[in-house]
């Protein structure tokens, strides 16, 4: 599954990285609950599996599903009594204590050397929080688009699918799901939650589904043989999935080009001098990292953009200061998302700056006060 191109496996990103602990993880809880279990020495497997799992929630912060699991298995395996409510006490504070270590290093670190800890908060969840009301009641045509792409990418990859094929099994179990089947439910459930919940729906949400998948695929095989042969033919469809999704992607036709990117950061690069600044509107911070040039404004993103500066003050406040940025590049609409209903920065754009290029339809301005040497593009679009 994480060789699929259709859950934007192609690049790297928070899940991706995250990933791989958030596995390791469940396997050090597995195995630290199974030396529990036998009265084995468990301390270090448990330890090392909450810390690696807190290790992913520092990654990106709503990436909880090895502790989802973890928890989970703990009270499941209490409740069936496969593990001693002393054991389970014990097991759950050495998770609990691995947890803690790599939170309790990074409150130290940016109370002693970063901004506090109201900032650790507020960057991850308090943001987080603002940016889910902005999402929801600014305009929701592009969230729209990504998830109804989205439900096809769970789909075509085989998420959905497989994600189905074991709740379903596992439901049919009722109250005699086994504590492993409770935990593996409990981890798919939250993650399809927390893609849900993101609210931005990127087809690389669903990275963060392949761990709990992994062991729900492994799970099925271990069950009956009806069952192992639902887990044969789901195996094969993502099997076959990412195969044929690789073959199409080769072609060019599934990720995404870049060549309107490359030919506006070539131009650039041509046109500027290496003091020039530059205003993406809006996003779009690799331009200005490959391009070389230096921003002038902190929101590098959109939905920051969006949600700590709704108004546009400090944007328009960059534009009019006298040593504002060099260049412009209008890569969205400036009423995107109906930002600029009054036309306030569209009318400080026309007063301050003049388009020099459309480059693969991307309009690029220069301050009035600024002359520069224009490199001609050619006809064709990324050339």
């Amino acid at each position: 599954m994480a060789a699929s191109p259709l859950i934007g496996t192609w690049e790297v990103n928070a899940e991706l990285v995250a990933a791989p602990l958030i596995m390791l993880s469940c396997a050090l809880i597995l195995l630290s609950m199974d030396r529990a279990r036998n009265q084995e020495s468990y301390r270090r497997w448990a330890l090392l599996g909450g810390l690696i799992g807190s290790g992913a929630v520092l990654v990106k912060q709503n990436l909880l599903d090895s502790l989802v699991f973890a928890a989970v298995l703990l009270v499941a395996s209490t409740a069936r009594g496969t593990l001693a409510r002393a054991d389970a006490a014990r097991l759950g504070g050495w998770l609990l204590a691995g947890v803690m270590l790599p939170l309790s290093a990074a409150a130290t670190w940016v109370t002693v050397w970063g901004p506090g800890l109201g900032a650790l908060w507020e960057a991850p969840y308090g943001f987080r929080s603002a940016a889910f009301q902005v999402v929801m009641t600014q305009s929701f045509t592009y969230p729209w688009e990504r998830l109804q792409l989205l439900g096809l990418l769970s789909v075509g990859s085989g998420v959905v699918v497989l994600a189905g094929v074991y709740l379903g099994v596992q439901r049919r179990s009722g109250r005699r799901a086994e504590p492993l089947s409770i935990a593996v439910s409990a981890m798919l459930v939250f993650g399809l939650l927390s893609v849900g919940l993101g609210a931005s729906y990127w087809g690389h949400y669903l990275i963060e589904l392949i761990p709990a998948l992994g062991l729900a695929a492994g799970h099925l095989c271990l069950t009956s043989a009806s069952t192992r042969r639902w887990a044969a033919v789901t195996v094969w469809f993502v099997a076959l999935s990412a195969v044929t999704a690789n073959a199409v992607a080769s072609t060019g036709t599934l990720v995404p080009s870049r060549k309107a990117d490359q030919a506006v950061v070539t131009w650039l690069r041509s046109a500027a001098e290496h003091t020039d600044s530059v205003v993406v509107a809006y996003g779009h911070p690799d331009l200005i990292e490959e391009a070389g040039l230096t921003p002038t404004y902190r929101y590098l993103w959109s939905l920051p953009m969006r949600t700590l500066d709704p108004k546009l003050t400090e944007l328009t406040a960059a534009l009019r200061d006298r040593n504002g940025p060099t260049w412009l590049v209008a890569w969205h609409n400036l009423n995107s998302w109906d930002i600029d209903e009054e036309g306030r920065l569209s009318h400080l754009v026309a007063t301050r700056y003049r388009p020099v290029a459309t480059i693969c339809g991307v309009e690029v301005f220069l301050r009035v006060s600024v002359d520069r040497v224009l490199p001609q593009m050619t006809a064709a679009c990324g050339e």
